[in-house]
């Protein structure tokens, strides 16, 4: 499936590039909720670790004294084992335009590395299932992986790359006191040195070699398994499972290996549904607060509210951990109870909550405003499976209420998610014309991709799209593709820009996958807007965060600046029509 955070037939669903390929689904995304630690944002951090960081950035305006500065505190940052904080540290180094280190690209890689390492094998599965990973399954499903990325990535890829990536990780890994205890290693670094020069040694032989293929990237996996086995003797299902992760993760913020739970979160994702507790969470300074509650889900059940700092899911202390970490305490199996700690103004409470089936709504809010309530409101949080048809129907159940002269389209906060979805939400507001187009190296990934006439009753409303720094991908699509046609005014702040495509490519016959960047697409003016975004028509410097905070509340334009441009703007608009339909109303005859 292809993600873009959702079609010709050649590309048989771009967004959602859904094509039954004999064992499995293979699925195209445009953004949407699966994506790695990529960049880590100042307001992640504790207040005091963001501060120190931003003293830093304002006491040095010169660009080489501030990148120095920057550097220097990322280094001491790592002596003291903050790695989220030196990785935040290092990437200000680059949005604040100061002068880079030589080796800045390196020192992301290794934090990234290290974070990501520590990070997983706190999932007693994964470690279960590399455990009895023999060592000849393990080789077959690395070949499977090498080739799946060699053949489909967007940019090409060499066998050597993939290898080097992978003994990145385990070189992070013999660095890690946390993988080391995780694993029951000794604390014997004599034995980790040895092991981390055989890796070098290996490294050498790969780079003598003047063509790799997969069977000699297979061959190298062996050799660094038959190394570990002399030295450290972790399970060879751990070291081929490291190999594997780095392959793919170091090739972008998105690319990734999924085993078999990630893959089934990902389709949950896809689908709009999954066992959890139906609560969105979001990081804030370090914490974990919940930002919206599903009416009638299990977390609204147990008196769970929105603004409510997550303490501890179980037994399970939410200190320190990522949103992927607190995602997964927070799901499990349907039916099974969980207590959950918060902090509540100040109160701390603890409340039990039984895990069910929850349906994730696309739409969030579907309001009328404005003066007679003439101005329908959508509020699009993410793109998926139901997305369109969300949309279709909330419209349809305002204009049932009476005439709509206009339409605000909120993509303020939605990350993405899958193409086609993008190219159905087009399909309502647009009646003709091109969506985007793609561009990859694998089958069926290079494609334009055009209105499909199914649906465009609200083609002729005027149009107003509020976007904001976390309007990502499958939003950036729709934005710049209305846009372009002349069919919409963007109103808020620049978009997050990401240009770049998402396919699920199943391994193994679906029991794993590859979450692997697969093309870049280009709206109808054919610029791409990757690591740029789109800016607004309208600049309006609001507070996104505060403007999406209340997702399932009707929102107040009093107190939301980009939302009361817009409606300002579309009230110029249908003001002309208004006028004109009064000056066609005739007086009734009368007789003298």
């Amino acid at each position: 499936m292809h993600r873009t955070t959702r079609t010709t037939a050649a590309l048989v669903a771009l967004c959602l590039l859904a094509f039954l390929a004999g064992l499995g689904c293979r699925s195209v995304y445009a953004g949407g909720s699966y994506a790695r630690l990529g960049t880590v944002r100042l307001n992640h951090l504790p207040t005091d670790t963001r501060q120190r960081i931003e003293s830093l950035v304002k006491d040095h305006p010169d660009a080489a004294a501030r990148g120095q500065a920057l550097w220097t505190q990322g280094r001491q940052f790592e002596t003291e084992a903050n790695l989220v904080a030196a990785l935040a540290t290092y990437q200000e180094i680059s949005r604040t335009g100061a002068l880079p280190p030589a080796d800045l690209d390196e020192r992301i890689r290794w934090c990234r590395a290290r974070i990501a390492v520590d990070a997983r094998w706190a999932d007693e599965k994964l470690l279960a299932s590399a455990r009895a990973m023999t060592l000849e399954q393990g080789l077959g499903l690395y070949r499977e992986v090498a080739r799946s990325v060699a053949d489909n990535y967007v940019d090409p890829v060499g066998y050597a790359r993939l290898l080097a990536n992978g003994m990145t990780n385990l070189r992070a890994a013999m660095a890690g006191d946390t993988f080391r205890s995780r694993h029951g290693m000794d604390d014997n670094a004599a034995t980790r040195a040895e092991f981390l020069a055989g890796l070098d040694i290996i490294a050498r032989k790969i780079g003598e070699e003047k063509k790799l293929t997969s069977f000699t990237a297979r061959y190298y996996v062996r050799l660094i398994c038959e190394e570990n086995e002399r030295t450290v003797r972790l399970p060879c299902g751990v070291v081929i499972s490291e190999m594997l992760f780095g392959a793919a993760e170091h090739l972008d913020d998105y690319t990734a290996f999924l085993t078999h739970d990630m893959y089934d979160e990902v389709k949950s994702d896809i689908n709009g549904q999954f066992v959890g507790l139906g609560v969105e969470v979001r990081q804030d300074e370090g914490r974990i607060r919940i930002v919206s509650v599903f009416e009638d889900g299990p977390a609204c059940r147990a008196g769970l509210l929105a603004n409510d700092i997550l303490l501890a899911v179980g037994a399970e202390s939410m200190n320190g951990k990522s949103l992927g970490e607190a995602a997964r305490l927070i799901r499990g199996p349907r039916g099974s109870q969980v207590s959950v700690t918060v902090d509540r103004d100040g109160q701390q409470l603890t409340l039990t909550a039984t895990r069910d089936t929850v349906h994730v709504p696309s739409v969030r809010c579907a309001a009328r405003l404005g003066d007679g309530g003439r101005i329908g409101y959508i509020h699009l949080a993410t793109f998926q499976r139901s997305s369109a048809l969300e949309m279709s129907q909330a419209l349809d159940r305002l204009a049932d209420e009476g005439p709509l002269d206009a339409i605000v389209l909120d993509l303020r906060g939605n990350p993405g998610g899958l193409l086609d979805a993008a190219v159905d939400v087009c399909n309502l507001l647009l009646d003709k014309g091109v969506v985007l187009t793609t561009r990859g190296r694998g089958f069926g990934q290079t494609s334009t991709v055009r209105v499909g006439h199914w649906r465009y009753r609200y083609h002729e409303q005027p149009l107003a799209v509020l976007v904001d720094g976390r309007s990502a991908s499958a939003s950036e699509i729709v934005a710049g593709a209305l846009r372009d046609h002349g069919r919409a005014t963007l109103v808020g702040r620049r978009t997050y820009g990401k240009g770049i495509v998402q396919s699920v490519l199943p391994i193994e016959g679906g029991q794993s996958a590859l979450y692997i960047t697969t093309a870049r697409f280009y709206g109808p003016s054919e610029v791409s807007f990757h690591g740029i975004g789109i800016p607004p028509d309208v600049t309006v410097e609001a507070d996104g965060e505060a403007a999406t905070a209340a997702l399932a509340d009707v929102p107040d334009p009093a107190a939301d600046a980009a939302l009361r441009r817009a409606m300002d703007l579309l009230a110029e608009a249908i003001r002309p029509a208004a006028v004109a339909r009064a000056d066609t109303a005739v007086a009734p005859l009368t007789t003298p």
